[in-house]
């Protein structure tokens, strides 16, 4: 819990140093963690990285609250919004939050990792799609 904190900390500070030079190609990007969903680290690697390649990031942390996502995406209409799950305790909320709200916003990427992402693998909205690997998340162009 420690060592996880540490890193938590570099990679905010990490974050916040990042200048961004915003461009014609520049996408907006929603990241958030369900509620109930902790495990924060691969989001904010996630977060890090998308930034450095001069994307628009909204990060909304962990434990977001159901009823907070629709509005902030109403304001903010981002391109990708992009999560990642991993407590398999909570997977069915999460799934339908994702879900729901991929249908409601057809014209929005819904990206998703984690080691619960499989749960979302064979979605019937085909604007939701799942990473299978860290290179996979490496490889992603929004």
């Amino acid at each position: 819990h420690f060592i996880c904190n540490l890193v938590r900390q570099k990679l905010i500070v990490a974050i916040d140093g990042i200048v961004s030079n915003y461009h014609a190609n520049t996408k907006k990007l929603v990241l958030f963690l369900p509620a109930h969903e902790l495990h924060e680290l691969s989001l904010l690697f996630y977060c890090y990285y998308l930034k450095q390649q001069n994307h628009q990031i909204i990060y909304l942390g962990a434990n977001l609250p159901n009823i907070d996502l629709q509005p902030i995406i109403d304001v903010y209409q981002p391109d990708v919004v992009m999560t990642a799950l991993t407590s398999s305790l909570y997977i069915k909320n999460s799934k339908n939050l994702i879900e729901e709200t991929a249908k409601k916003n057809p014209s929005i990427l819904f990206k998703i990792a984690g080691t619960q992402a499989f749960q979302l693998s064979k979605s019937i909205y085909s604007n939701i799609s799942c990473f299978t690997s860290l290179k996979d998340v490496l490889r992603f162009v929004p």
